[in-house]
């Protein structure tokens, strides 16, 4: 009898063990290197041996070099030279996942097309396009990145492509995103280089992150520690919509960091290419439409207002289901070659005018 209860009492604990084993045993030998970082390995080691962001002070944090398709700068992009070489007219490309190409491979970027157009249609060979972008970006951390570490390239032209993460930024009180307090306009979050709360079970991390009771560790957001949970303040009213959160907290500073990004490198000799942002307006969340709207005029005016080069991308890129991924926002590859056209038309001449004046 004594016997039996035990066994009764031990026989969950059993099955659980055994489906810890199997689990386990199947990802280390089976699964591929990223089931390992969703379910087997700690945080720390994820941090130190595969990170695919890493943390910057002042800008926040950016992708790492350690992870693939990423050069020893952290860009996705080939190796270059931090010192330019010479005759070399060198682009940036600054933005986002957008920009980054999330959901493309490397070499379908935008970035990496438009070289490939300017040197293979329009015999620019001397040109090279780097691409700066991490998923995520906002323009608080690429005016800051540039300051800090895309001015050292030497770059001669920027081109800025920015909208959506500035858009979910103001998904905050109000009263956070511009009141009386220190936190005012900086709504991104926290880097910590601690990760993500992940317990030691690969089952429990199986079932977890499935369902979203536990963060994923390879987001971004599963790094960034939010504002909504380092100051409760910051959390949004619950009689408050995300179309009413939009309304109330502005594109000010989008605004303020687009005009400083764009004074930043004209102070520093480098010319700037704006470009409104494109979407698929079946498919993007309707409560964001509004905003995107509103900042890609912000971004017209600004390149009337201090005389840069611009694009209005969102007009101008033909209406194709098929340039899209499903969230309307994120590309595929021929949808980032178009854009990569587009943009060539405008930088050949830019480079063109550039060598004139030379």
């Amino acid at each position: 009898m004594v016997k039996r209860l035990i066994y009764i009492v031990l026989s969950p604990f059993l099955i659980i063990l055994l489906v810890e084993i199997a689990l386990r045993g199947y990802f280390m030998i089976a699964g591929s290197e990223i089931d390992r970082i969703q379910y087997v390995y700690s945080a720390q080691h994820i941090a130190e041996q595969h990170p695919r962001f890493m943390g910057l002070p002042y800008v926040g944090y950016a992708s790492s070099p350690d992870f693939p398709d990423h050069n020893s700068l952290g860009f996705r992009n080939e190796e270059i030279m931090i010192e330019k070489p010479d005759d070399t007219y060198r682009i940036i490309a600054i933005g986002g996942s957008t920009t980054y190409g999330f959901g493309v491979d490397a070499d379908q970027t935008w970035a990496v097309q438009l070289e490939t157009i300017l040197h293979d249609d329009h015999d620019l060979k001397h040109i090279e396009v780097i691409n700066s972008a991490a998923m995520g970006y906002t323009t608080w951390n690429n005016l800051t990145n540039l300051a800090f570490r895309l001015l050292d390239l030497d770059p001669d032209l920027i081109i800025i492509y920015h909208s959506t993460n500035d858009a979910k930024s103001r998904w905050i009180h109000p009263d956070c995103f511009d009141g009386q307090t220190p936190i005012r306009g900086l709504a991104r979050g926290i880097w910590r280089e601690t990760g993500p709360e992940l317990g030691p079970l690969t089952s429990l991390r199986f079932i977890g992150i499935g369902r979203g009771w536990i963060d994923n560790p390879l987001e971004l957001n599963s790094w960034i520690y939010p504002l909504t949970h380092s100051d409760p303040d910051c959390i949004p009213p619950k009689d408050m919509s995300l179309a009413d959160l939009m309304q109330t907290n502005t594109s000010q500073y989008f605004e303020r960091n687009m005009i400083n990004i764009v004074h930043l490198a004209k102070a520093n000799s480098v010319d700037v290419l704006l470009s409104t942002w494109a979407y698929f307006p079946q498919w993007v969340d309707p409560v964001l439409i509004p905003t995107y709207e509103e900042q890609n005029v912000i971004i017209e005016m600004i390149a009337n207002q201090l005389d840069t080069h611009n694009i209005d991308l969102m007009q101008n890129l033909p209406s194709n289901e098929q340039f899209w991924l499903g969230d309307g926002e994120h590309q595929s590859p021929q949808g980032y070659y178009e854009q990569a056209k587009l943009y060539a038309e405008i930088v050949a001449d830019i480079v063109s005018r550039s060598n004139e004046v030379d």
